[in-house]
């Protein structure tokens, strides 16, 4: 493996004769300091440039003289704070130096992986030289972390670090409650060593690669993969637009089609934990008239007499046998657009629709009516609109400010195109469509239909992978998300949970115990597990390429575990 070029850049913490600037004069600074024995700890070479009692304007004066260059850098590590002028509101001269400096390192190395570190702890023993940095070293961490979670990129949190709390003292130098001893780099340098990035996704890049530039399945497409709730991977390739020359980007929106679902699911769990729904509730306490399904073969013939009550858990898992085989999509598609005025207006059509098998005796996909029932019920008990429910509880505690069913306002390039490939061509549709096929635009599905990005349906995956919490902020109880990600018992692989499928493991060769997640007909696909930290949000747009099931999906999956060295 070749070696890797790691470049440092920093104050005191990262300072000292080994340096390329070789910034000298500071007393008891070692020679040996955390950019050295990173060196050794990775074996690759590791340039230094640090300097004691700089901050982020004067670290940005030296990359403006060109005293700093990060070019070819494959890691760039930034640890500034220690001397002050960042705040937590990011608004001061240093917090824009800061943020110029990261922009700075993408420029000149637009491949590398840049780490942000909080400032460690430092003395607050007024004995210690040193003593009062304190303050200045606390609105730092607050910065760091909030420009880590804005741009994505991985934080060390060095602050939280306990070897550098005031009774490990041998990490520091004599007398001293901010400078480092030889102790102390060796640990900064173990610490920030293990926080690095070293899974290798040049297998994985290449592929996707592959799909969009070579064999032209695709116009476009983007991932992100996150690790413990870092970014470890987030790539965009291609157009959005082949017309237009559009690219993909972090904010190309695109149509969720059935990822839709999960959302719709959390919304519903949401309810239970504000005591207006339970999933053992039958729907007909919502909506009345929708009391009695009848199973009927694929002429319409009923089978039984018998009629049958639907529970909202028989909705969620997919057990209901509603739109579940060729007579439910044949009664779909049966209706118009023009039907589809409302949700509230859409269930008188639901309710002459048949049942393909007995609610819970087996589990059968159904793609939208289903759900479109658990958002009409999400709108009763909540007494609001569904989209105003999802922005209200979901999307703007989430900050997911590009997620909506509405086009308005959405410019020509922001837009993926659903492509389909003809011939070794792709062929764009021939009008605007609308967020899912049988759909007019902006009509608010729980099934399908909702927009968004790669950076929004992130905030969302990263929610669920956290158990219900992002950003320290609880959406889901942790009742709900467990009871969200327990599966039924009906089926052995592909088991459904409230909403979204549960690898079982030993019997899905693809992903193991723990996983869960969706896909839709457009060809998003997410998947998680709080066990292993790790979030995966992969994002397109076609009408031929696949989407839930398709083999490039599966074959995501593959690679995630070989890079994480996940056993199945």
């Amino acid at each position: 493996m070749s070696k890797k070029l790691i470049c440092c850049i920093g104050d005191s913490l990262t300072e000292g004769d080994y340096g390329v600037l070789n910034m000298s004069g500071i007393a008891n600074v070692k020679e040996k300091n955390y950019p050295y024995f990173l060196s050794e700890l990775t074996g690759d070479e590791v340039k230094n440039f640090g300097h004691c009692g700089f901050t982020s304007c004067m670290i940005l004066d030296y990359f403006k003289k060109g005293y700093i260059d990060v070019t070819g850098a494959n890691i760039i590590i930034i640890l500034l704070g220690t001397n002050g002028g960042q705040t937590p509101e990011g608004n001061s001269e240093n917090d824009k130096a800061y943020l110029e400096i990261v922009n700075l390192c993408r420029t000149q190395a637009p491949n590398a992986k840049i780490y942000l570190c909080t400032p460690p702890h430092v003395t607050e023993n007024p004995n210690r030289s040193g003593y009062g940095c304190i303050e200045k070293v606390k609105n730092a961490v607050s910065f760091v972390k909030k420009i880590s979670s804005e741009l994505h990129l991985p934080l060390i949190d060095l602050f939280a670090e306990e070897s550098f709390k005031e009774e490990n003292i041998d990490v520091m130098q004599p007398n001293d409650g901010v400078h480092f001893s030889e102790v102390g780099y060796r640990t900064l340098a173990d610490i920030i060593y293990s926080h690095l990035n070293l899974y290798d996704f040049s297998k994985l890049d290449a592929r996707l690669s592959k799909y969009v530039y070579e064999d032209k399945n695709v116009s476009g497409l983007s991932i992100a993969v996150l690790k413990d709730n870092q970014m470890v991977f987030d790539r965009n390739y291609g157009l959005a637009n082949i017309e237009k020359n559009y690219p993909v980007t972090d904010s190309t929106i695109f149509r969720l089609a059935s990822m839709t679902k999960p959302v719709t699911g959390v919304a519903v769990m949401i309810c239970k934990d504000l005591g207006l729904l339970d999933t053992n509730d039958y729907i007909d306490k919502y909506i009345p008239f929708l009391n009695a399904f009848f199973v009927r073969d694929i002429n319409g013939n009923v089978i039984d007499n018998k009629p049958y009550r639907l529970k909202i858990d028989n909705l969620m898992r997919h057990t209901s046998g509603l739109q579940s085989g060729p007579l439910g999509e044949k009664e779909t598609l049966m209706l118009n657009k023009s039907d589809y005025t409302s949700l509230e207006d859409i269930m008188y059509k639901y309710e002459n629709f048949s049942l393909e098998y007995v609610p819970g005796s087996t589990v059968t996909y159904s793609a939208t009516t289903t759900f479109d029932i658990l958002a009409r019920i999400v709108e009763i008990v909540s007494h609001m609109k569904y989209e105003d429910f999802l922005k209200k509880y979901i999307f703007d505690p989430l900050g997911m400010t590009h997620t909506t069913y509405s086009f308005d306002g959405i410019k020509e390039e922001q837009l993926a195109v659903s492509y389909t490939k003809v011939d070794d061509k792709l062929v764009a549709p021939k009008e605007l469509e609308s967020g899912f096929d049988y759909h007019p635009f902006g009509f608010p599905s729980g099934g399908a239909g909702l927009l968004s990005t790669k950076e929004d349906y992130v905030k969302f995956a990263q929610m669920l992978t956290n158990g219900g919490i992002y950003n320290g902020k609880r959406i889901l109880s942790e009742e709900a998300f467990k009871d969200m990600t327990s599966h039924s018992k009906t089926d052995p692989i592909y088991l459904f949970g409230l909403s979204v499928y549960v690898r079982k493991g030993e019997d899905w060769e693809h992903l193991p115990k723990s996983f869960f997640g969706w896909s839709g007909a457009f060809g998003p696909h997410f998947f998680c597990s709080k066990k292993y930290g790790i979030t995966v949000v992969y994002m397109h747009n076609s009408h031929s390429f696949g989407g839930a099931g398709a083999e490039h999906c599966n074959q995501l999956e593959d690679d995630i575990c070989e890079i994480f060295d996940l056993k199945k």
